[in-house]
């Protein structure tokens, strides 16, 4: 049966069809003369109890772990059920609220909380719910949300400058002896940061997560650039070392490089290209190695850092400016938080972008 059967017969569309196949809950076989997909009884059966059990709000986290043997049927239906029933009292309750409102004739002007004890279980936990989405969902202009990023993207440089202002020489003899392990933890901690920000909606943990990334990207810089000389010293190439007073300049020009970049995403708006974000990020990059190798002869530092940056940075931003929607100030936390990782080029955020950076989602 192909694909577009399967959309008639179920009332499932095709898109819904291909994100269950993504999420592992089944694998069609495929015709061997054209390639389309062919959906056995055996797919459709599968389809038919992920509909039911999509419908009786079970997700799709333990729906996969019911295929794979690692939930219990029973055990996922008493959890259901015990969740359905923690939302019917948490209704009765709303129910005899209004119901005393209408009954009592209680005017707008006098609603307050003394019709709730909002120090009750359910009611805290629904008022933290509700506190959390009136925040989240915080609407922003596209100037508003170009904005957000850029405050946090500056604040994670100035930290950047601050560390390598009061650390840099120690950064920089740490790196000679140990850049491997430190490009190892700094690896694991990013990409730690961004799962984190992955996994959770919570905008102090966002927050969290984005301090933590800024803190590490001094160390990993100086690391990952000590690795290159490691490699290429062999060949006879003379590669000169930065020190405390390049990596803060390079920060201080990263620093530049956000703010012109808000300039140009908010002119161009819906215009902007990927070519463009490309182009600027390579032009930038060609000016700061003439920067650094005229005045301090570090032409490959300047280069590799700052290209790596910047073309990280400007891909990240645009493809989050041109797919907002509805912007919102989680969203701006998000983008910042991912924006300032650069571990996150290695990662995929299935969910919260189509795309974002190098990486295709």
């Amino acid at each position: 049966m192909k694909i577009k059967e399967v959309e008639n017969l179920l009332g499932i569309t095709k898109a819904n069809i291909r994100y269950y196949e993504k999420e592992g809950l089944l694998a069609p076989d495929r015709n061997e003369e054209n390639n389309y997909r062919e959906y056995s009884p055996e797919d459709i059966k599968c389809l038919e109890r992920i509909k039911t059990l999509r419908l009786l709000g079970i997700s799709i986290l333990e729906i996969r772990q019911l295929n794979n043997g690692q939930l219990l049927f029973k055990d996922v239906m008493e959890k259901r059920l015990k969740k359905l029933q923690e939302e019917e009292q948490s209704l009765l309750e709303v129910r005899q609220i209004c119901e005393t409102i209408l009954q009592n004739d209680i005017p707008f002007s006098e609603v307050n909380e003394s019709l709730i004890d909002v120090n009750s279980g359910n009611w805290k936990t629904c008022l933290e719910k509700i506190m959390h989405e009136d925040t989240t969902k915080e609407k922003l202009t596209k100037k508003q949300f170009n904005q957000n990023i850029l405050i946090m993207l500056l604040w994670g440089y100035l930290i950047n400058i601050a560390i390598t202002g009061l650390f840099g020489s120690y950064l920089m003899h740490i790196s000679e002896t140990g850049c491997i392990g430190l490009i190892f933890a700094a690896a694991v901690i990013g990409s730690i940061c961004y799962m984190g920000v992955y996994f959770t909606a919570d905008i102090k943990l966002h927050i969290l997560f984005f301090h933590i990334s800024a803190l590490i990207l001094a160390p990993l810089t100086a690391s990952v650039y000590r690795l290159f000389q490691m490699l290429l010293e062999p060949s006879g190439v003379n590669i000169k070392t930065p020190d405390r007073l390049h990596l803060s300049m390079l920060f201080i020009m990263l620093l530049i490089y956000a703010a012109l970049f808000c300039y140009l995403v908010n002119k161009q708006d819906s215009r902007l290209k990927e070519g463009h974000a490309i182009f600027f990020s390579f032009a930038y990059t060609c000016l700061l190695t003439l920067i650094f190798g005229l005045l301090w002869d570090r032409w490959l530092f300047s280069f590799t850092a700052s290209l790596a940056f910047t073309l990280y940075m400007g891909t990240c931003w645009r493809d989050a400016v041109l797919r907002a929607e509805s912007c919102s100030r989680y969203y701006a936390i998000n983008t910042g938080c991912r924006m300032i990782n650069i571990c996150g080029a290695f990662w995929n955020m299935h969910g919260k972008t189509t795309r974002a950076g190098w990486v295709r989602r």
